[in-house]
């Protein structure tokens, strides 16, 4: 049930990883009522979900005209989190732009949109570095960042790697000796971890705080980290030898063959008609590119001291590292499944 007081937030992708922070976030005081549309109201997640109270299931797709007017209708605001593994390309622009339609028709005042920066800067649309996941939310996020306030009152969460990754497609592989070896093909390149739970608590400061946040891109604290750094910080937690090893895509894909095959087009499930469909990435494609950008990367020292002074009024007992991630998790580089991704994965580098 849902209090009469508490203004309605519709969370897109609320039963995925990051949703379900976001919503345990937003009732947590029962100050907002969430709504989270699902295909499936009797999943484990969404039971649990509504077991947080001031929650509403709604049965329905948020790639149909009936899902979105439905889910939208009543509601103060929206958190934007597409599933860009579940869609093609084309149909996570078609959506979201509809999406936002549906909300200005819909009487929604604010829209929260979980995206990204074009990463890494100046790279004139190389296509090495275009993914379904990162570069289409970076596009949209420029898109929602020339729509006027007086539609909707919009707000965008530039977004991070899940340090939770390190528990599944950036776990080590574990030597006979019982060496722990990550390997990644970024070279000296860093990865902006944070963890899952700082999407819940940013969206829930930007909905409590709209005079500061509305019209703005807001740069979530990370703990850039380098292949070497996370080895060093496994090693100190757990005690147990740990080295980095830089490989080569080849290399990293031939080893993902044992879970994913990484040429087959996705998303798998899809219409007949649009098997030829060119906006589908394979995973080869998508993963790629992504390790083309942390391999290119290098921090931006002033914007993450600007993130992490925001982040020290907003977020303040986050963790400051990958290190002290590991040692409050009791992170032993083993197999978790929490993100919905394969989680017997067996490297053979």
């Amino acid at each position: 049930m849902t209090s009469p007081k508490s203004p309605s937030i519709l969370v897109i992708g609320g039963t995925g990883a990051q949703g379900r922070n976001v919503v345990r976030e937003l009732v947590s005081d029962k100050k907002y009522a969430v709504t989270i549309l699902t295909r499936d109201v009797t999943s484990t997640s969404a039971i649990a979900l509504g077991e947080l109270g001031n929650v509403t299931l709604i049965s329905g797709s948020y790639e149909t005209e009936k899902g979105l007017r439905e889910a939208l209708k009543g509601q103060h605001g929206v958190y934007v989190n597409f599933n860009s593994f579940a869609m093609t390309e084309s149909m996570e622009y078609f959506w979201t732009f509809r999406l936002y339609e549906i909300a200005v028709q819909s009487g929604v005042k604010r829209l929260v949109y979980s995206g990204h920066k074009n990463l890494p800067r100046g790279h004139r649309y190389a296509e090495e570095y275009r993914n379904s996941h990162q570069a289409t939310a970076a596009r949209l996020s420029e898109w929602l960042e020339s729509q006027p306030l007086d539609l909707i009152e919009w707000t965008i969460l530039d977004g991070v790697v899940y340090t939770e990754m390190l528990s599944v497609l950036l776990r080590p592989l574990v030597l006979p000796d019982n060496t722990h070896v990550f390997t990644a093909p970024i070279g000296e390149g860093v990865v902006p971890f944070a963890e899952l739970t700082t999407y819940g608590k940013y969206v829930r400061w930007a909905f409590d705080n709209p005079s500061r946040s509305v019209g703005k891109r807001i740069t979530l604290p990370t703990y850039p980290t380098t292949l070497k750094g996370v080895a060093e910080a496994f090693e100190k937690v757990t005690g147990k030898k740990a080295i980095a090893k830089d490989v080569t895509q080849d290399e990293w894909f031939e080893a993902a063959k044992s879970y994913v095959d990484p040429d087959a087009k996705q998303p798998t499930e899809i219409p007949v008609a649009l098997e030829g469909d060119d906006t589908r990435f394979t995973f080869r494609q998508s993963f790629g590119a992504w390790w083309n950008i942390w391999k290119a990367l290098r921090p931006d020292v002033e914007e993450t001291r600007n993130a992490q002074e925001l982040a020290d009024e907003i977020y303040p007992d986050r963790f400051k590292s990958v290190e002290d991630w590991m040692h409050a998790t009791g992170y032993t580089g083993e197999a978790k499944a929490e993100l919905k991704l394969e989680s017997d994965r067996k490297k053979t580098f």
